[in-house]
């Protein structure tokens, strides 16, 4: 499954938030962040999978 798709798939989801982009982290490492986390923050600005459950996983920037 691609990026594109799972970001698709939890939009639809009513257990997940996905946030609008809001550009990339900002790092002060000089370091590039890998190439899917990059894709992944033009994507969305961040999701939240199994929301109100005790095992929600947030992935924000």
């Amino acid at each position: 499954m691609n990026l594109i798709t799972l970001i698709h798939r939890l939009t639809s989801d009513p257990d997940c938030a996905v946030f609008p982009p809001t550009g990339q982290p900002q790092r002060e490492s000089p370091l590039s962040a890998p190439e899917d986390v990059r894709a992944f923050y033009d994507l969305c600005g961040g999701v939240i999978i199994a929301q109100g459950s005790p095992y929600a996983v947030h992935i924000v920037g």
